[in-house]
């Protein structure tokens, strides 16, 4: 797995929200990645998971993740990454479908527990968000 290195420009921010009123926030982080259903800073601090098609973050579950700041995407296997991306002003996941710029990206498929790109597709472990 490809590890982000350490950087001070950490600036993007995670909303997870419900159709409801209240939401919970992570971030700012330079990048987040999602290795299949885990949602995990950079650093490999998990943020949330997607369980039974909700995001879990701190007890709490939630329908939506959004990130709304300057960012590319990218996908990654082992030592090896898609190109990135973007730039976009949007990211977002509902029901283990990936949005950039309110368009479909990726969608989890629960078979090969992988990400399929509609930008290459192929199927890939891990997706990277990174701030730019």
């Amino acid at each position: 797995m490809l590890r982000v290195p350490a950087s001070g420009g950490a600036i993007l921010k995670l909303i997870f929200r419900n159709s409801a009123p209240g939401s919970a926030a992570k971030g700012p982080v330079v990048c987040f990645r999602i290795d299949g259903e885990v949602v995990s800073d950079g650093k490999g601090t998990t943020l949330a998971r997607h369980v039974d098609h909700q995001w879990q973050v701190d007890g709490r579950r939630y329908l939506r993740l959004d990130c709304a700041d300057a960012l590319s995407v990218h996908f990654e296997r082992a030592a090896a990454a898609s190109e990135a991306y973007g730039p976009f002003t949007h990211f977002s996941s509902t029901d283990g479908i990936c949005y950039a710029d309110h368009e479909v990206f990726a969608h989890f498929d629960e078979h090969t527990r992988s990400w399929f790109s509609h930008r290459n597709r192929e199927y890939w472990p891990a997706l990277v968000v990174r701030s730019v």
